[in-house]
């Protein structure tokens, strides 16, 4: 797994912690969530027959790009990129409704198509897909049914083998279970903190295991991103 691929990895967990930027503004975000849902019913008009491949790729390109829209806006407000504080609740809701939105739209494809892996898709319709799936937090249920066709991808082609140790840690964490590569944890006073680890004498071989780099590598990469 390349620094590139690392970093890009670490900001979805971020998304999932959470990075507050200074106070946020009530006027402010409530023209944001104003601005997200218009975002929203747009990428919703931009539907198309899930039958089709090519509508797959681009449904789900299109959904990770509202994803990272509003999770960048609520970060340049200075909100957690989930239930904040009073300031954030409205932006808040509509992030936690494009979510849901989002885990429906995968949850469809993955039950037709299975998991949209090489050579049928791209990879950044895949890795889109894993994306959607890391901030379906509201439905465990979901990425857990995610997560076993992503594995089942992943013996296939070990490419995939990052993803599932990302996803399997965040559902790990949401569950109050040790994760077990390390993956999971939150910017605190400009710090990473990790979440609980299991077996931590083990951790570099699993996560060498799973392509992954050492976890001194990984701490190296969340320190710069806490630091920002």
């Amino acid at each position: 797994m390349n620094r590139a691929a690392t970093t890009v990895a670490v900001l979805t967990t971020l998304a999932f912690a959470g990075v507050a930027r200074g106070a946020p503004d009530r006027a402010a975000t409530s023209d944001i969530a104003s601005e997200l849902s218009r975002a929203a019913e747009e990428a919703l008009a931009d539907r198309c027959d899930l039958n089709a491949i090519d509508c797959v790729s681009h449904t789900l390109l299109r959904r990770a790009e509202l994803d990272q829209f509003a999770r960048r806006r609520l970060r340049e407000a200075g909100c957690f990129p989930g239930p904040g504080g009073a300031g954030c609740a409205d932006a808040a809701a509509v992030l936690r409704k494009i979510d849901s939105e989002n885990a429906m739209i995968v949850d469809e494809i993955v039950t037709r198509e299975g998991w949209p892996s090489l050579p049928k898709f791209t990879f950044e319709a895949e890795s889109a897909a894993w994306l959607l799936v890391q901030h379906a937090d509201h439905d465990p249920a979901f990425q857990t049914r995610a997560l076993a066709h992503l594995s089942e991808a992943s013996a296939a082609d070990s490419r995939f083998s990052y993803q599932v140790a990302y996803l399997a840690d965040r559902i790990a964490i949401h569950a109050g279970e040790m994760q077990n590569y390390g993956t999971q944890g939150r910017c605190d006073a400009g710090a990473w903190k990790p979440f609980p680890i299991a077996d931590v004498g083990e951790l570099d071989a699993r996560r060498d295991r799973m392509g992954l780099g050492s976890y001194e590598q990984y701490l190296s990469t969340t320190k710069a991103l806490c630091g920002r």
